[in-house]
């Protein structure tokens, strides 16, 4: 908007309704406000080794130095209309990093899983992993 209040147009209007710089911005700042948020409603658990960072002071001194402060959010025009664009985004928004069928077992705040190794010819294997953080929706 100008000083008068009425809409102008951007000079990448024709491409971007907001500059992507800015769209950076405010993307971490929502994305943070809505950790801590979760945070502070219990909703972040934080077994084994990082168990230090339930606490609210540890976790907003971890967020303050550990979080970058330059974000670059990835943004180019909708290519084939809205519909297109929410099918897009959908395949990502429903997917999990461990699919629950490769979930094995949970030991002593371990999960245990089943990968593919790239790096034995794609033979499937089985390790364990602490989660660094879980989102519990309850």
């Amino acid at each position: 908007m100008d000083p008068t209040g009425k809409w102008k147009s951007l000079d990448n209007a024709a491409t971007f309704l907001f500059p992507v710089r800015a769209l950076s911005n405010v993307f971490r700042a929502k994305f943070l406000e809505s950790l801590l948020k979760a945070h502070d409603k219990g909703m972040l658990k934080f077994p084994g080794e990082v168990n230090q960072l339930a606490d609210a002071r540890t976790f907003r001194q971890w967020l303050y130095h550990e979080v970058p402060r330059e974000w670059v959010v990835f943004s180019k025009p909708p290519f084939a209309g809205p519909e297109e664009v929410v099918k897009y985004i959908g395949r990502y928004t429903h997917r999990s990093a461990i699919s629950n069928n490769r979930i094995i077992a949970e030991k002593d705040e371990n999960i245990e899983f089943w990968f593919k190794n790239t790096k034995k010819k794609g033979r499937w294997e089985t390790t364990s992993q602490a989660p660094v953080a879980i989102l519990d929706s309850t």
